[in-house]
């Protein structure tokens, strides 16, 4: 039905969210929800309400503790709406920071609100173009949530490997980086060379997004580059790069100083 609405002409994203969204009205003493830089939420109890703010506290540790001990005891048992707000909001030092402080009245939901996203509505276009609008949108089911052992293993010792990656120079920036590996070439055409490797082992081929996915953590893998290899090839040109540069400005130098000495 989303993407159905937003098919219309006339009607604004901001509209169609108001349309799909449900706000009840937050008054003291409800449990709310703090929507904060979009989906880190903060969640309390609503406090004084003053023109377009309103103050969250957070749940006192002794309800935290009582509610979870209900729960735990009626899990046999279907579980009421008190039930199922107890098990959301829990205290952490995320709430104790947002004690008394005030939030804007737009950013405070109860509990039971149900907001569209943003998200929502572009996932609704996306789907509308694709299909038509109205189309059902099928549940997507992953049937293999992950690879074998054994394919595991294997891509996992090809990533090991001296001819893939070799272990970056000990230095302050790579220390605070993190990083562990630089890969010797791109990512594509080692990618095919894994291909090549599994298929040769019998084995059933990563795809490029699985692979790309394993070697994009900046946090453990680096690309070589001229900067960060180490052959002389790549050093030499580096030189020679500064040697020119430095004749470069030179050059710009001496030519600034005849052109200021020349108006004098």
């Amino acid at each position: 039905m989303l993407s159905l609405l937003v098919s219309l002409d006339g009607l604004k994203d901001n509209e169609v969210q108001d349309l799909y969204s449900y706000r009840p009205v937050v008054k003291e003493g409800d449990n709310v929800l703090v929507l904060v830089h979009g989906n880190v939420r903060h969640s309390g109890i609503a406090g004084r309400i003053t023109g377009g703010t309103i103050c969250v506290l957070p749940r006192p540790p002794k309800e935290a503790s009582s509610s979870s001990s209900s729960s735990s005891s009626s899990s046999s048992s279907p579980s009421s709406p008190t039930t199922a707000i107890e098990e959301v909001v829990v205290v952490d030092e995320e709430n104790a920071a947002a004690a008394g402080q005030d939030f804007p009245l737009s950013k405070v939901v109860r509990w039971d609100a149900v907001i569209c996203s943003t998200h929502q509505i572009q996932e609704a276009k996306v789907h509308a173009k694709e299909t038509y609008p109205g189309a059902k949108v099928e549940p997507v089911i992953t049937r293999e949530p992950g690879i074998s052992q054994e394919r595991a293993k294997f891509v996992s010792t090809f990533l090991r490997s001296d001819s893939v990656v070799e272990h970056v120079d000990a230095s302050l920036a790579n220390a605070a980086k993190g990083v562990k590996y630089r890969l010797k070439q791109r990512r594509y055409p080692l990618w095919h060379r894994l291909y090549d490797d599994m298929v040769a082992a019998k084995l059933k081929p990563v795809s490029w997004g699985y692979f790309w996915g394993l070697t994009s953590d900046k946090n453990q893998y680096e690309l070589v580059t001229a900067d960060n290899c180490c052959c002389g090839t790549c050093r030499d040109l580096g030189f020679r790069n500064y040697a020119e540069l430095r004749e470069i400005i030179k050059a710009l130098d001496e030519a600034i100083f005849r052109l200021s000495n020349a108006k004098r």
